[in-house]
């Protein structure tokens, strides 16, 4: 299926955990368009992350008065079910 991992039937986060073992994997997920972003047209996405200070670093780094990033919990919700942007802490 559409964000899951053939064979395993992993997240795309989990294959991220598997092979960067040390990374921070947040999950950022749309609706968004990277032309509408770029236009700064209104904007609001979700981020996820397990280690919730990880997503909290990506909410500061990237929001912006039109690009406005949301923390949530659940991280299995975000990732299976939506459209992914995945960003990686070292």
């Amino acid at each position: 299926g559409k964000g899951l991992e053939d064979g395993t039937l992993h997240r795309f986060s989990q294959v991220l955990e598997e092979e960067l073992p040390m990374a921070r994997i947040a999950v950022l997920s749309g609706p968004s368009h990277a032309e509408e972003v770029a236009r700064r047209v209104p904007t609001l996405v979700t981020v996820s992350a397990k280690d919730l200070s990880a997503a909290r670093q990506v909410q500061l780094a990237l929001s912006q008065a039109h690009f406005r990033i949301y923390l949530n919990e659940d991280l299995v919700g975000v990732d299976k079910w939506s459209h992914h942007k995945t960003i990686e802490y070292y």
